[in-house]
């Protein structure tokens, strides 16, 4: 059982590269019987589940995540596959699958001192669901065939006015979360347009990227792209908690949302790393290195859009790190709120505003549609304003 077990895995591996994806099955009788009967050295790991909810494109979303004791890997970088076989209670099994790979302990790190280190490895999942009741069946292996499993019930049913939406998937059917995708653009319709995308959670006080906070940054991304005119768009992604740029990209196209997703999916393991952030002010250095880069940029945009979800960090830049700062191309915040009444700045918005920018907060799918109205209204303006000083 051990050979076919890897061997399935081996066969299934290739596919699993950019967060979690419906496993093509050839032989299902095989993987069935593999994912039941597999037994090993146990992996050292926790299940936890969310009440399956309703998202901004009208579906459910069934939510966990999953700890393992990091000391178990001993300090050696490996990866871990997740299997999770679901069974509506009427309908078809869906089997999807997802890859992550962890670091090892940093140089100097003494392997001895792992028994007292009680942080854990942290990986999500999320699948978008008609509503129904689901039974979900995870499997976890690591690269020394150690084995976890889990299995727990999803009831996924609406409530109270969620009875009236017109729901977007038939019930008892899933499918991985993915983001809508981005329509071709030609000719000069509107100009360059820079979106600096804040990699952060929904929640602000979380610490971790979840993959439902994967797919509301996709989703968003799409949406801005789908609701916007432009020529050309650069795309930026950053996290102020690691204080780094994560992806960037030029003349950003449809193929290129992988790669954007790939690196958030990368982010997830990339928090729990062990290094610690010891810099006061990286995180302003960050965001005036970004804008920085769009003053001296060979391609100048039109605008620059900050888009993400508010943020627990609401510190304002010091005023010497702004004393030097060049004037920027018109510069929007669209910042998402979960909650109504806590709209708090952030120190994205702070910014934004300290350098004569605009700030939107959202709060649902039909805000961030109405605010991305405005903000077109907004670049628009400004361009003609441009056109009108060159004129003169």
């Amino acid at each position: 059982m051990a050979v076919r077990f890897v061997l399935t895995i081996a066969a299934l591996a290739s596919s699993l590269a950019n967060g979690q994806t419906r496993v093509d099955l050839k032989d299902r009788a095989q993987f069935d019987s593999v994912f039941e009967q597999i037994s090993g050295d146990p992996l050292k790991c926790e299940v936890h589940t969310v009440e399956p909810s309703v998202d901004f494109a009208f579906r459910f979303e069934l939510r966990y995540t999953v700890e393992c004791e990091i000391k178990q890997f001993g300090g050696v970088p490996g990866d871990l596959r997740a299997f999770l076989r679901v069974r509506p209670e009427a309908g078809e099994e869906t089997v999807l699958g997802d890859a992550f790979a962890f670091p090892g302990a940093p140089e100097g790190f003494m392997v001895s001192d792992l028994s007292h280190v009680h942080a854990r490895l942290e990986f999500s999942g999320v699948l978008a669901a008609g509503y129904g009741q689901y039974h979900m069946e995870l499997l976890v292996v690591d690269n020394r065939h150690r084995v976890f499993r889990h299995h727990w019930k999803a009831k996924a049913f609406p409530h109270g006015r969620e009875n009236e939406l017109n729901f977007s998937m038939q019930p008892n059917t899933l499918a991985p979360l993915r983001s809508a995708p981005i329509p071709l653009r030609s000719g000069n319709n509107g100009g360059p347009l820079t979106v600096l995308i804040n990699a952060a959670p929904l929640n602000p006080w979380s610490r971790k990227l979840r993959a439902w906070d994967r797919a509301f940054l996709l989703d968003s991304l799409s949406s801005l792209l789908r609701q916007l005119s432009y020529s050309s768009v650069r795309v930026v992604a950053f996290n102020l908690e690691q204080q780094q740029e994560i992806f960037r990209q030029d003349n950003f196209k449809e193929p290129d949302m992988r790669r954007l997703a790939q690196s958030l999916h990368n982010l997830e393991l990339g928090s729990i790393a062990y290094n610690k952030l010891v810099h006061k002010f990286g995180w302003a250095e960050l965001l005036l290195g970004l804008l920085k880069e769009e003053t001296e940029s060979g391609l100048r945009s039109n605008a620059v859009v900050f888009l993400g979800p508010s943020l627990r960090l609401e510190d304002k830049i010091p005023p010497e790190l702004l004393a030097n700062q060049k004037p920027t191309p018109p510069l929007f915040c669209v910042t998402y709120y979960p909650e109504i009444g806590a709209e708090f700045s952030d120190s994205v918005q702070h910014l934004t505003t300290a350098l004569k920018g605009k700030v939107f907060r959202i709060h649902s799918p039909s805000d961030l549609a109405q605010n991305l109205e405005k903000l077109q209204r907004e670049i628009e303006g400004d361009a003609s304003a441009r056109t009108m000083r060159a004129v003169k």
